[in-house]
């Protein structure tokens, strides 16, 4: 063995510390410690990451209110909606909110907030408000870890809104993975949650650039909030580590409440059978589309191709939609191992029926 070789190994952290990384029969490690829940699964735990993500104006406010607002109080009371969200009591540690990116009075908005979800007319002396707006882009990295890392011995939980400030641009690579592995470093090194903000891309279910990628890759937990075109919305689990998918809570905006509020069991069925039904359609019109209207027969290759090709989609997804629609009966298999259309005119008429429905419940 070469100097140089004995040299990288006596460098090693692990190999000169092997108690310190070496997991063993004789290793003192405790199950996850949770700290929030959604829908009663576990979403973040202490010494870990997790992420919320979503589209404008979806209710990731709201989110983020009862993250924090549930902290200070020691049982939820039965009337209080808190679309789901629970996290557990601070037991007299801080609780920090940072805000990278919006106006003053939107973050004051939040405060205003809390306080009214736990009935105070002030904020708990543990709940620490930051707006770091003003700070320029180079330094706001520097300043969320000195807040960290200043209150590291009394923290319960950490939520970053909008870590794409903490770097130069989500799209570069190194800076964001260095990102993301000072957050998880720090989760882990003082026993906390970090939940972090992240935008999606546009038009997109996916969390933004390389940051976004590596946010999904190492998290604990990471949940996307959505808003559809009859405004309402819902949180979905994307990447649940300690614990299975959550079953999607759907919300809407009450106006007579002011506030959001979580849809009942009736109209949670309703809206996701309407869904579905969406998903169908969009499905059945592109491929009324492909096959001119049903006047011809398309091999698998053609229909795979045809997809991959007019959506931008890999072979894999193309193939699972074949799949879906061989499901729904919208083509069938002839004899010479080609595939026909499937009239569904009913389709539409049940999809406005189940619309109708909703509208009126």
């Amino acid at each position: 063995m070469n100097d140089k070789v004995m040299k990288e190994f006596a460098n090693s952290q692990v190999l000169s510390n092997l108690s310190t990384y070496q997991i063993t029969h004789e290793s003192d490690i405790s199950d996850e410690t949770p700290v929030v829940f959604i829908n009663e699964k576990k979403f973040a735990v202490k010494g870990d990451i997790s992420f919320i993500t979503g589209q404008p104006k979806a209710g990731k406010t709201s989110i983020a209110t009862y993250i924090l607002a549930t902290a200070f109080l020691e049982e939820v009371p039965k009337e209080l909606d808190t679309l789901q969200i629970r996290s557990t009591h601070h037991k007299g540690k801080k609780v920090i909110y940072i805000d990278t990116e919006q106006p003053l009075s939107q973050t004051n908005r939040l405060r205003k907030k809390i306080c009214k979800v736990i009935k105070s007319t002030e904020e708990p002396q543990e709940l620490l408000i930051f707006n770091i707006r003003a700070i320029s882009r180079k330094e706001k990295k520097n300043e969320v870890f000195a807040i960290i890392d200043h209150f590291k011995d009394d923290l319960h939980f950490v939520v970053i809104d909008g870590i794409a400030d903490l770097v130069k641009d989500p799209n570069l690579a190194d800076e964001s993975f260095d990102l993301i592995d000072d957050l998880m470093r720090r989760a882990l090194a003082y026993n906390i949650s970090i939940l972090a903000y992240i935008h999606q891309n546009p038009s997109s279910d996916k969390s933004r650039g390389h940051m976004g990628s590596e946010a999904e890759r190492k998290c604990g937990g990471m949940i996307s909030i959505k808003k559809d075109k009859d405004q309402i919305h819902c949180i979905e689990s994307k990447y649940m580590r300690y614990d299975a998918n959550l079953d999607t809570v759907f919300f809407v905006y009450d106006t007579e409440k002011q506030d959001f509020r979580t849809l009942d069991n009736t109209e949670t069925e309703k809206v996701k059978e309407r869904k579905e039904l969406d998903k169908q359609l969009e499905l059945y019109e592109w491929v009324h589309g492909l096959f001119e209207g049903g006047h011809r027969q398309l091999s698998h290759t053609d229909l795979k191709n045809g997809l991959m090709q007019a959506e931008g989609v890999s072979e894999k997804t193309a193939r699972t939609r074949i799949q879906k629609m061989r499901d729904y009966n919208f083509i069938k298999k002839e004899e010479n191992g080609s595939y026909s259309f499937v009239d569904h005119k009913e389709l539409t008429r049940k999809i406005l029926f189940v619309e109708g429905s909703t509208e009126n419940s």
